[in-house]
């Protein structure tokens, strides 16, 4: 099961693993009605659309479960509420992922704070009361996952950018097109005469992670790097390489949970194959 939450837009999508072959997802979206999933031949043929409607519904879906990923779009962390709902004391989930941010500090600042204001309101930035409120959460996601028996893993993101569908007149883009949300999301947030999310989308599609939690951020180069397109800006996280890697953590790319990560950015046109995928995990051990 996993639950995104974008505040930006109302966007909140519930997703149920019970196994490889069966997926269902609740999705709601307030922003005027428009759908941002891609309707098309490739939607992922495991993937079914659940009613809300009914509580009991929903519960059922919770308490049976085999694995939990919880993330949210935005500067604020998973409230306790939601973590105690997604993880009721009858859960069966073996395995919980959340997302979280690079809290060490480095490389943030000043600088990155000005960028956040003026350039990219998404940037992450930090700042101690914000990483206080993320380590609280983190300890809690420990805490559930010990009185369960569940293992956990924490996904680390910097500032994250893209998730579209990149050009879909570009056939190198296919993949991307096929596993990002539609092309309604790059009409979204602060707007420049370039769709500088396009552009990134469209080149920045390989992954890096890196055990625990040292990511630095972009430090002095801040201001440039808030909208920045290229794979080698310390501290960006990509939405599609987030997202790809929090739902193979529950898989047996990751034997062993009671782990933490961060996911970084390369250049590539293409998403990370899955030998590219085994790699990376692989550093993780």
């Amino acid at each position: 099961m996993g639950y995104i939450e974008k505040r930006a837009t109302d966007f909140h999508v519930c997703v149920c693993w019970r196994s490889r072959l069966e997926c269902s997802a609740v999705a709601r979206n307030y922003a005027r009605g428009r759908e941002p999933f891609p309707r098309t031949t490739h939607q992922p043929f495991n993937l079914l659309f659940a009613s809300i409607a009914s509580q009991a519904a929903f519960d059922e879906i919770l308490e049976s479960c085999s694995g939990v990923i919880v993330a949210i779009d935005g500067d604020d962390p998973i409230s306790d509420g939601l973590l105690d709902v997604v993880m009721p004391d009858t859960t069966t989930a073996k395995r919980v992922v959340v997302m979280s941010r690079n809290l060490n500090g480095k490389g943030l600042g000043p600088f990155v704070q000005a960028s956040k204001s003026a350039a990219n309101k998404e940037v992450w930035a930090g700042g101690s009361a914000l990483v206080a409120e993320y380590k609280r959460m983190e300890a809690k996601v420990k805490s559930l996952c010990e009185r369960s028996g569940a293992e956990w893993v924490v996904v680390r993101a910097g500032t994250l950018k893209g998730g579209g569908p990149a050009s879909i007149d570009d056939e190198t883009c296919a993949e991307t097109t096929r596993l990002g949300l539609s092309s309604i999301f790059y009409g979204m947030g602060q707007q420049d005469i370039v769709n500088w999310r396009l552009l990134f989308d469209a080149s920045c599609q390989g992954v890096e992670l890196t055990k625990g939690d040292v990511v630095e951020g972009p430090g002095l180069k801040g201001v440039f790097a808030a909208t920045g397109i290229t794979g080698d800006i310390r501290g960006d996280s990509s939405r599609h390489g987030v997202g790809s890697a929090m739902a193979l953590a529950l898989t047996s790319m990751l034997p062993k949970g009671n782990v933490d990560f961060a996911v970084g950015t390369k250049d590539s046109r293409t998403p990370p194959t899955p030998l590219d995928w085994e790699l990376e995990f692989a550093k993780l051990n």
